[in-house]
């Protein structure tokens, strides 16, 4: 009898049938951008309508590459939000398929590098940007594609690895001009590739023509954006004793995040019974004494998520960040002390039982060719990139836990590679509960997110039908952020350099009329302001649009209230 291709040999359709599937439990299908997304579709919009790059003013991403395949989506299907989100779908896909042909050629068996591609899928950080227009995710599809393209490169033939540097290089050009970090994946994994084919000469020097060829168009296409787009320089810099202080902080809390993010990965590496030696359990004493230690000296260094942005307690974003007013809290203080414990307990002892898998995979002869070119091809990716980003940090409030996403496949694939070469399994089973967790609250939360977006574009389009036009209503970051684009074409005053980084640095205010991006937003006048909850200074309450929600309260309402008895002038 002849045995189906699904079962057992392709695990990656189940993997597959994930996406889809998630994108229609989400539910985007409404017409108002959510967090960033209105503006990449700005982009592509103004592509597909003139033929030309329309630089807005706000978006620091050059989103080259974005705004090609929105435009394409637009000029076959027309506009709209729920198009361009749609068309995430097969970028998604890419990257599943790349993440498991790695975990394959690292030696993972199907299910077990299914399992990889699950834990990406299904990642509280990733599911957000995965069903959104945004550019996140689009630049991870061309990292992970220039270190499959290395990764295949170092092994092959000379005539074979010309053309797996080359197309290294090509996606790695694409996912800078994407987002101008990721620049650094063809520079420092081509530079891996150099160092491991060092003796082949013919090799190396097509790498460092490649990195050549790379740096020189990414400084013509740095140059062409900032001649169109607004780079500028932060209005003040830290004082000198902040800066050490700042940096320590977030080094601490980007290490935490990540491992929380990884959590499934790195519970089923730590799970064989290879790394529970009588060390590891003095390790867990040890890093209980610490963990105790930092909760005296530092309280919220205890509490999950460590970069709040995309995924914070409320769900997804901050009060204030979307739309002024209060939110409710999905996770309560005793969940998100328990998992930041968690994650510290981890984290803590999967450095002090490292030396113990060390030596049980060198003992065993696991630490084959293959896991050895993946840790000098990523790790050095890794460390640059995260240095890269660290500068940010100097301004909290402009580092994003989503500006983490391109390490988090690449600690899962190690992760999974290490644990797939130890014996044992221990506490591994416990790795697809931690998954499922994780999916089911990922899910929860950006549902529950996507109803308030929905919930202010139907109060917009009640206001529309009782005559009140687009520009007088405030409807929080992205509704504002279209009206504008929508009205002048741009975010902010033309010849202004500035004034972004000024309405960045200033204190955020969570109220309506003082809303943080109405600055930017000239073209809005508003009368009208959505809201959360009541807001000072508004006497009247127009309507109520209610919605419901998964967490709890399920049956919340976007307020539209107004101080102007005569409505809109």
């Amino acid at each position: 009898m002849r045995t189906s291709a699904i079962y057992p040999k392709s695990p990656l359709l189940f993997c597959f049938l994930i996406v889809p599937i998630v994108f229609v439990i989400c539910n985007p299908f409404f017409e108002i951008g959510i967090n960033d997304d209105w503006q990449y579709a700005g982009l592509a919009r103004a592509l597909a309508d003139t033929g030309r790059i329309q630089i807005d003013g706000w978006t620091r991403a050059i989103a080259l590459p974005q705004a090609l395949w929105g435009a394409l989506v637009i000029k076959i299907a027309g506009f709209s939000f729920v198009t361009i989100r749609a068309s995430m779908i097969p970028i998604v896909l890419g990257c599943g398929a790349l993440i498991y042909a790695i975990a394959r050629w690292l030696g993972l068996s199907p299910w077990l590098a299914a399992l990889t591609v699950a834990e990406m899928l299904l990642c509280p950080l990733f599911l957000p940007l995965a069903t959104t227009f945004m550019s996140d995710v689009p630049s991870l599809l061309f990292v992970l594609m220039t270190l499959y393209c290395v990764l295949r490169g170092v092994e092959a033939p000379p005539q074979s690895a010309a053309k797996w540097i080359a197309l290294a290089a090509v996606a790695g050009f694409l996912g800078g001009a994407d987002r101008q970090i990721m620049w650094l994946a063809p520079v420092v994994m081509l530079a891996g590739l150099i160092a491991l084919r060092r003796r082949e000469r013919d090799v190396a020097l097509l790498a460092l023509i490649a990195i050549a060829a790379v740096m020189l168009a990414a400084a013509y296409a740095e140059i062409w954006f900032s001649r169109r787009g607004i780079l500028g320089v932060p209005a003040t810099i830290p004082q000198p004793e902040m800066i050490l202080e700042r940096l320590v902080e977030t080094t601490f809390r980007i290490i935490l995040e990540v491992a929380l993010f990884c959590l499934p990965a790195l519970t089923f590496a730590f799970g064989s019974r290879v790394a529970w030696t009588r060390r590891a359990w003095l390790a867990c004493g040890v890093a209980a004494a610490l963990i105790v230690a930092i909760v005296a000296l530092k309280q919220d260094w205890v509490r999950a998520p460590w970069l709040p942005n995309t995924v914070t307690v409320f769900g997804m974003l901050l009060p204030g960040q979307a739309l002024a007013g209060l939110q409710p809290v999905a996770l309560s203080r005793y969940i998100t002390h328990a998992v930041g414990f968690g994650v510290m307990a981890v984290t803590m002892f999967g450095v002090i039982a490292s030396p113990a898998i060390g030596n049980a995979l060198r003992e065993k002869g696991s630490f084959d060719d293959r896991l050895k070119i993946f840790t000098a091809i990523a790790v050095p990716f890794c460390v640059v990139y995260f240095a890269a980003s660290l500068p940010s940090a100097l301004w909290p409030v402009w580092y994003f836990d989503r500006y983490l996403l391109p390490l988090i496949p690449i600690v899962n694939l190690g992760a999974m590679a290490v644990a797939a070469r130890l014996p044992g399994t221990a506490l591994r089973s416990a790795a697809v509960p931690v998954l499922l967790i994780f999916g089911i609250y990922g899910l929860a939360m950006t549902h529950d997110a996507f109803r308030l977006d929905e919930a202010r574009a139907r109060a917009g389009d009640r206001l529309r039908e009782i005559g009140v036009p687009r520009t007088c209503v405030s409807g929080g970051y992205e509704y504002d952020g279209w009206t504008q684009l929508a009205t002048a074409g741009r975010i902010g005053h033309a010849g202004a350099a500035s004034e972004v980084f000024d309405v960045l640095s200033a204190p955020a205010t969570n109220t309506a009329k003082q809303f943080w991006f109405l600055p930017l937003t000239p073209k809005v006048r508003p009368q009208y302001f959505m809201a959360t909850s009541p807001q000072p200074g508004l006497t009247r309450t127009v309507f109520t649009q209610p919605y419901r929600t998964w967490l709890p309260p399920r049956n919340r309402q976007v307020l539209v209230q107004t101080d102007s008895p005569t409505g809109c002038e």
